[in-house]
């Protein structure tokens, strides 16, 4: 059954603990391949505060920024208009899967930052009953125990401190394009490419892999616990 995936990546400012969005990506395909949109956005409320991007892990990023946004290859937007676009595509296509690669992160991120940037107007950034799927679950369960994958990362040394293989996109990726040399972009659409890449490799290899990511918290809670939490506060 062909599925609607919506790969996402998120850029962070401020602290892991409670990442601010600068840059946001996305990828809208279906499970057999064929792709419908593509967005490439920076995010004005974060990306136009200089005290909070001297924050961001990659901020000597942030020249190359304007110069895209100059070239009108990238858009500046606001943390509402991808409020509105998930909202949207869910609109558009009810059962898509909200999808990315340590998926717990970039719906952390998505969350805190429409929280801090609204201060707290609204609180929860997916629509209520999107799914949540993670391409790192999906690769451990299958491509990271392959043989042929496990003697990779041992011939070139991508092993974790407890000599496992490593299974960030970046290393996954060179796996599947026998390039040893290849470095993530770390910019949101960049990296949703290669991301997306390898969520249809593992369609196309495999059947039955996990694709939920199981945490209760990421997704918006029902009408009436929203009403509930909403009291409360």
């Amino acid at each position: 059954m062909t599925e609607m995936l919506l790969m996402c990546d998120c850029e962070t400012a401020n602290t892991l603990d409670e990442p601010i969005l600068y840059d946001f990506g996305a990828w809208l395909i279906d499970s057999d391949g064929v792709s419908y949109e593509k967005v490439n956005w920076v995010i004005k409320e974060a990306f136009l505060n200089k005290e909070l991007m001297e924050t961001a892990y990659f901020r000597d990023k942030i020249p190359a920024y304007w110069q895209e946004i100059w070239a009108g290859k990238r858009e500046v937007k606001s943390i509402w208009d991808v409020y509105r676009y998930l909202r949207d595509v869910k609109k558009r296509y009810p059962n898509v899967k909200f999808c990315a690669h340590n998926a717990a992160f970039d719906v952390k991120a998505l969350r805190t930052s429409l929280r801090y940037l609204t201060k707290s107007f609204k609180r929860w950034m997916l629509p209520f009953g999107m799914d949540v799927y993670d391409t790192l679950r999906m690769a451990r369960d299958t491509l990271c125990k392959e043989p042929d994958y496990v003697k990779f990362c041992e011939t070139h040394g991508f092993l974790t401190d407890k000599s496992k293989p490593q299974a960030t996109a970046e290393v996954l990726y060179r796996y599947l394009t026998n390039n040893v040399d290849f470095t993530e972009a770390h910019t949101g659409l960049a990296d949703v490419e290669i991301e997306t890449q390898i969520l249809l490799e593992i369609y196309t290899r495999y059947e039955g892999f996990r694709k939920l990511c199981f945490n209760p918290k990421l997704t918006e809670p029902t009408p009436a616990l929203t009403a509930q939490v909403l009291s409360v506060n």
